[in-house]
């Protein structure tokens, strides 16, 4: 999700001009924490940057262990046979 909002006012003759480029940052693993930063959108006009937005992860998300992974498939299988 976006950090904030980047809004910016447009002649609206220079909506068909808009470009968004995504950079996602290298070599992102869990654990993720919520709100970390994973990368960034720009957002150009005629090849003119005029916008730059941080992506952050919504969620926290837990590195996979195989503890975690049997929890998760005990879990699934309860659910399944309920």
């Amino acid at each position: 999700m976006f950090e904030n909002d980047s809004g910016v006012i447009l002649q609206k003759s220079n909506l068909s001009e808009i470009k968004q480029e995504l950079e996602l940052n290298q070599n992102i693993e869990a654990p993720i924490s919520q709100n970390q930063v994973l990368g960034k959108v720009n957002f150009y006009v005629d090849n003119e940057l005029i916008s730059s937005v941080n992506l952050i992860a919504e969620n926290e998300i837990e590195k996979i262990t195989t503890f975690n992974l049997l929890k998760q498939i005990t879990k699934s299988w309860f659910t399944i046979l309920r």
